[in-house]
C-alpha cells in the first residue's frame, strides 16, 4: 500500500469513530438532559383547529441547538412542540405544553427565552412571546 491510501483508511477510520461517539453518545445525551424532562413533563395533545402552525422552526435547549428540527402550532392552551423529521432522527418526542407552564425569561430581536419543565428554551419570538400575553 502507497502512504496516501494508509492516510486516507486511517482518516476514515477516524472519521467514522467521531460520528459513532457524536450521534450514538453525545447527541442522546444532550436530548435526554435537554429536551426529554419537557416532553415527559408535557405529553402531547392534538391542537386546535385553529392553531396557528410553523414548520421547520429552530429552537435550542440547554446545549442542544434544534436548527430547522420542530413544527410548532400554537393555540391559545397550548404550546404544541412536534419533531421535523430532522428533529425525528435524533429522536426528539413530540410535547404540548400549556401556557401556564411557560415562563417567559426574556425576549430579543428574532427569538425569545422561556424555561418549561426547569429547561431553558429559547426559539422564535413569534411563538413564544405568547407565554407573556396575560389572560384576560
Amino acid at each position: 500500500m502507497t502512504v496516501h491510501i494508509i492516510i486516507a483508511l486511517v482518516l476514515t477510520s477516524f472519521a467514522v469513530v467521531q460520528a459513532v461517539i457524536i450521534f450514538g453518545f453525545v447527541i442522546p445525551m444532550l436530548v435526554r438532559d435537554s429536551w426529554t424532562p419537557i416532553a415527559e413533563a408535557h405529553p402531547p395533545v392534538e391542537p386546535a383547529p385553529d392553531a396557528v402552525v410553523k414548520r421547520w422552526q429552530s429552537f435550542s435547549a440547554g446545549m442542544l441547538n434544534l436548527g430547522w428540527s420542530v413544527d410548532v402550532a400554537v393555540d391559545e392552551r397550548h404550546l404544541h412542540l412536534r419533531p421535523s423529521p430532522l428533529g425525528r432522527v435524533i429522536r426528539l418526542r413530540p410535547a404540548s405544553v400549556p401556557w401556564e407552564a411557560v415562563e417567559f425569561v426574556r425576549e430579543g430581536w428574532l427569538s425569545a427565552k422561556v424555561k418549561i419543565a426547569g429547561r431553558e428554551l429559547r426559539g422564535p419570538k413569534w411563538c413564544l412571546t405568547m407565554a407573556k400575553i396575560p389572560e384576560g
